[in-house]
């Protein structure tokens, strides 16, 4: 008579395992058949530039592990079927720990891929209605064609590996002893939550951003101040993260102009968002970095643990910016009085050098060989890329929309696009005079970011908060870095911030896929393009300052916010983001988003079932060792 055992592994075990490797190698490339023969499925990829990275792909990673899961399992079908012909066991204890490996790794792609087509689901179903390939395929909706079939097939292959992973960690457990299994499974969830890009408690994770449309000078917002334009955009950036304002913390706010708004502009802002008066507030002035150095200092407030919840941006209304009269206070004698414009002085003149900015941009073009033609080409692409993005949808994730109070009776007008890109005219644009150097010069009106109102806001939470709360993280901040060199030399400190952040966040460039870097005038972008070799493709997708303007305390969180944009729309996952100050400074920061959150939602789940198989195991073992006692 046979024994009941197959060198010291139950045989019954063994013939389950036969039967679910089999079954899974059957329904896993039947579901890979399915799904990828489906006709639908051919129009998602027809328009896979507006999907995103899990919302379309996330069927194309289930043929792919479907597949892969098949293959796998014909070869321990077979290897099962051959041990239980011969009666033996056809491995060693190095062999019996890859095959339990490989096993529990299977088993957790296998669940990732099932769940990020089913997150895809939900998402288009219940919370972004802008997947249009979800409504084109409907195939959540009824599971009545091939896709549906396929997806249900996968979900039993699944829960089938799942069980197989855990009768390996049984059969491994008989032949080498508790304490073999447990190592094993160490090293297996080790190697599984070190390639998941996961949330770590300290990581600064974006939950929410808001914009509000930018203004021209003096035009659709200049009703509104500063502040009033910061807590819009604080308001609605908390609405879209879904936190409450009595739960941030502190805020961190940009503004430049100060001057005529009263007392802790950031404070105004926030209060009037909502957020309780016992919150720390902190307004910003890195001249045009204000914004991003506003984002930076809160992302290090979360890192070093004091605080969780915080929200950061920047803000300006340039068409507010008093002007002064120098000397008034000790009283006017003799003579005319000058009117000082507080908006040159305090936010656009170099007072080092005691030259307008746009100098310093003559001296970039001369420098780097950048030509007014140059110059002229590329305000064009601004223009042309934010008049596309603009009419393709792309801003309406950024902006949300103002409500201007009608004046002398007037109905209230609703502000939701970016003015400047209304008065694009290209014969025009390459007409006009250079401001700054009369004979030779290059940096014209046209080629220059304009003066702007506007508002930007983001939620920053830590990664221990983001998953207490349940929030959908839009992405992480990686790293960040500052940079500096001679004030009239500041319009390629980008050149020097960016390699920092991109080091800091442990990157490399080759890695970046989209870049906002600040258009204060065309040849910043030019010089700091060519400095760091970035292609045309990379850089200000979505057009920049020269197209949308540049409110100043606001530009350094309008780009991050723009990128993220970006990155949404062109399944992109990192980013970085520079923006060069007066005074020769120069910041920057770079982001993951999270094109697979599901696989990091998931990575608890799989975490859940590694720990329950885990406890399995030490809770044999302790049985055991109890029973030989």
């Amino acid at each position: 008579m046979r024994s009941n055992y197959v060198g010291g592994v139950d045989r019954r075990v063994r013939v389950a395992e036969l039967i679910l490797r089999s079954l899974i190698c059957g329904l896993g490339i039947l579901a890979a058949i399915l799904v990828a023969t489906d006709t639908q499925v051919k129009q998602i990829f027809s328009i896979q530039k507006k999907a995103k990275f899990t919302d379309m792909k996330s069927l194309v990673i289930l043929v792919v592990v479907n597949g892969i899961a098949a293959a796998y399992s014909l070869i321990q079908t077979f290897r099962c079927l051959v041990s239980m012909a011969t009666g033996t066991v056809l491995f060693n204890k190095p062999l019996a720990w890859l095959i339990f490996s490989a096993d529990q790794v299977m088993a957790y792609v296998l669940l990732a891929a099932l769940g990020a087509a089913a997150q895809s689901a939900a998402f288009a179903k219940f919370g972004e209605p802008e997947l249009e390939w979800m409504k084109v395929c409907d195939m959540y909706g009824k599971f009545c064609n091939q896709v549906g079939e396929g997806i249900a097939s996968s979900v039993f292959v699944c829960a089938s590996m799942i069980t197989v992973s855990a009768m390996s960690a049984f059969s491994l457990f008989r032949l080498y002893g508790g304490g073999a299994t447990y190592k094993a499974w160490q090293i297996v969830r080790a190697v599984v939550m070190a390639h998941t890009d996961q949330i770590n408690p300290r990581d600064v994770c974006i939950v929410g951003v808001a914009r509000t449309p930018i203004g021209d000078f003096l035009g659709s917002l200049s009703s509104l101040s500063a502040t009033k334009l910061g807590s819009i955009a604080i308001e609605c950036a908390l609405q879209r993260a879904n936190i409450d304002p009595q739960l941030v913390q502190e805020v961190f706010f940009g503004n430049v102009l100060s001057a005529n708004l009263g007392q802790a502009p950031a404070r105004q802002a926030a209060l009037g968002a909502g957020i309780p008066d016992t919150v720390i507030c902190t307004t910003i002035n890195k001249v045009c970095s204000s914004g991003m150095k506003a984002t930076m200092i809160a992302a290090q407030s979360i890192q070093v643990g004091a605080n969780d919840i915080v929200v950061a941006g920047g803000m300006e209304s340039m068409s507010n910016a008093p002007k002064y009269v120098a000397g008034s206070r000790k009283g006017s004698r003799l003579g005319h009085d000058a009117i000082i414009d507080g908006m040159i002085k305090d936010g656009l003149w170099d007072v080092y050098n005691d030259f307008g900015m746009g100098v310093c941009g003559e001296l970039c073009a001369e420098r780097y060989n950048i030509t007014r033609e140059d110059q002229d080409n590329y305000a064009v692409r601004s223009f042309n890329r934010g008049i596309s993005a603009q009419k393709n949808g792309a801003f309406t994730w950024e902006i949300v929309p103002v409500k201007v109070s009608g004046v002398r009776g007037k109905v209230p007008t609703v502000v939701d696009k970016d003015e400047g890109l209304t008065k694009f005219d290209a014969t025009k644009l390459r007409k006009l005079r250079p401001n700054f150097k009369v004979e030779g010069g290059s940096v014209t009106a046209g080629n220059a970011s304009s003066i702007s109102d506007g508002a930007a806001a983001l939620v920053l939470v830590s990664g221990e908060k983001a998953s207490k709360l349940g929030l959908k993280v839009i992405a992480k901040i990686r790293g960040f870095a500052d940079a500096a060199q001679a004030p009239e030399l500041f319009t390629t400190s980008p050149a020097l911030a960016i390699p920092k952040a991109i080091s800091n966040a442990g990157l490399k460039a080759s890695q970046v896929e989209y870049y906002e870097i600040n258009e204060a005038f065309s040849v910043v972008a030019l010089a700091n393009q060519k400095l760091l070799e970035i292609d045309d493709k990379q850089i200000n997708a979505h057009g920049g300052a020269v197209s949308l303007g540049h409110p100043l305390g606001c530009s350094g969180a309008r780009i991050l916010v723009t990128l993220l944009g970006v990155l949404r729309q062109n399944n992109g996952r990192l980013g970085v983001a520079g923006i060069c100050n007066g005074g020769g400074g120069a910041s920057a920061l770079a982001n993951c988003t999270d094109p697979i959150q599901v696989v990091r939602t998931l990575c608890c789940i799989s975490s859940l079932k590694l720990c329950f198989f885990e406890n399995v195991v030490i809770s044999h073992s302790l049985y055991i060792s109890c029973c030989a006692s």
